[in-house]
């Protein structure tokens, strides 16, 4: 192969051309000839518990930028804060979820839910980053008890070597009626 692509050394485009029809192969090669199904999600921790979430749930993960505390608003809302010129409520994913006892590490980050009508960033501990599954390793349902009480917010969860990650839908989260509470004054 090696000798065959040294061939297209004076043109990159047919050079690239070449090399996606190789991998292609290979790929249908190692699925048994059909077009291999996967699922792709975000790893991100929260506390000592590690969730996932599809990519399609996430538009962007960020450093964490300043917001404004609004007043009137839950605790759990650290702020506005101003993201390509739209304003987008920053959210405190633990203090949501109940865990008003942790830390800042310098690790966190911001998931900034893809919704079409709701803006939202949700701060989390860490991301981990992208996790791939098969289709054979997803479930709909989810044997992992998570310590948030994210019942309500899980589609399944991942399994792979004897190990299981909940998926949580962050559409499903910001579409909620405590999400959608975010006064303190009643």
């Amino acid at each position: 192969m090696i000798d065959n692509l040294y061939t297209y050394r004076e043109t990159p485009f047919h050079l690239l051309k070449e090399l996606e029809r190789h991998c292609r192969a290979v790929n249908l090669s190692y699925s048994g000839g059909g077009e291999a199904k996967e699922w792709v999600g975000i790893a991100f921790r929260i506390g000592d518990e590690i969730l996932m979430t599809s990519r399609s749930d996430v538009r962007e993960v960020l450093a964490l930028i300043p917001s404004t505390r609004v007043p009137g608003a839950q605790a759990w809302i650290k702020g506005l804060a101003n993201l390509r010129s739209q304003l987008i409520p920053v959210v405190d994913f633990a203090k949501f979820l109940g865990n008003d006892r942790h830390e800042t590490t310098g690790q966190e980050r911001m998931l900034v839910v893809n919704h079409e009508r709701i803006p939202a960033a949700l701060v989390v501990d860490e991301v981990l980053g992208f996790r791939r599954f098969s289709e054979s390793e997803l479930s709909k349902t989810c044997s992992v008890e998570s310590k948030f009480g994210l019942k309500a917010f899980l589609l399944g969860e991942c399994s792979r070597d004897e190990q299981a990650w909940p998926v949580i839908g962050l559409r499903k989260l910001v579409e909620s009626q405590k999400f959608m509470q975010s006064s303190a004054i009643n």
